[in-house]
Parts: C-alpha cells; structure tokens; sequence
C-alpha cells in the first residue's frame, strides 16, 4: 500500500508491470492527478461530445487513456511511441485485422492519422441491423464513452480492426514434434 506524505497532495505518478503474452514489456504511466484547469475542461465538453452522439460513462478518471482502456483492462496509460506499442501488442497477443464489414463484439478498432501513428482505440459492443458498429473507449484523459465508430473525437482517422485470433501456445512458439 502506497502512504501519502503530509505535504503531498497527490500521489506520484507511478507505473506498473505490464508484459504482453510473448512477455514483452510494456512501457506505461499511472497519472493520478489533472490539473485544475484540465477537470474545469473535462466537465464542459460533455455537450460537445453529446451533439456528436457519443454517450458518457461514469465519471473522468486520470489513471488510464483510451490504448489502456482497450489493451490493459483501465490500469494504466500505454502512452510512449504509441504506434510501437500497440503494434508489438497486436502481434504478441495474436491480433488479426479483420475487414470492418466482419467486426464482432469484442473486436478492437484502432483510429490511425495520416502518417500511420495510433492516436486511439476502443473495443467493438455492438453492431446494429445498419452495419453501425458501436465502440467503447476513453476520450481524452476524462470520460469513458459509447459512440458509432466512424465518430472519434479527433476527425477523420482511418480505422483498422482487429480479433485474437491467436489462442494456443502452438500459435507463438514453434513445438518440436
């Protein structure tokens, strides 16, 4: 258990152990803190995000983003050479790309911009009878929401998709017969 000192307000920032199936470590941040002025801009952008038709879940939290909602169950912040990261994540944890007219539930979505850097992702919870595939993720450094993937709060990325696909030990390591 972590004890506070007296003159400390917050928490230091800390870290966890975080390894990929192929035991790889995964660089990431634990941030226990927003400023002042970022939670005074968090609780005045729900309405932008709800003209948009994206559905807020609970209430902000500073631990985690989008990348550790998605890949490390909301304990941390995948954040350093994103693109790298999620990459090596995919491979070691037997992520395929699926076309997005296959998307299931539990499939994940990763949003690209131009030069190919992932800037966010969520997982897939529902696809409608009109091919809607909704996502849930993490907007920012606040809010959790559920909004139609084509809607992400940073404009037009490109979006791949992606299934394990990889579940047996026989599908990483080469075993000698």
């Amino acid at each position: 258990m972590r004890v506070l000192s007296a003159d400390s307000v917050y928490p230091p920032h800390t870290q966890i152990t975080l390894r990929t199936r192929l035991d790889n470590e995964i660089d990431n941040i634990q941030s226990w803190q927003h400023s002042g002025a970022e939670w005074q801009r968090l609780y005045q952008e729900p309405n932008r995000w709800e003209s948009s038709g994206a559905v807020r879940l609970g209430e902000a939290c500073p631990v985690y983003n989008c990348h550790g909602l998605t890949f490390a169950s909301r304990r941390t912040q995948l954040y350093d050479s994103t693109t790298i990261v999620i990459s090596k994540v995919l491979e070691d944890d037997g992520y395929t790309q699926v076309p997005e007219r296959s998307t299931r539930v539990g499939d994940v979505v990763v949003y690209y911009d131009e030069k190919g850097e992932a800037q966010h992702s969520g997982i897939v919870v529902s696809k409608l009878e009109a091919s809607v595939i909704m996502v849930w993720s993490k907007w920012g450094k606040g809010f959790e929401v559920v909004h139609s993937a084509g809607n992400c709060l940073w404009g037009s990325l490109s979006k791949k998709f992606y299934r394990i696909t990889k579940w047996k030990y026989e599908d990483f390591f080469k075993v000698n017969s």
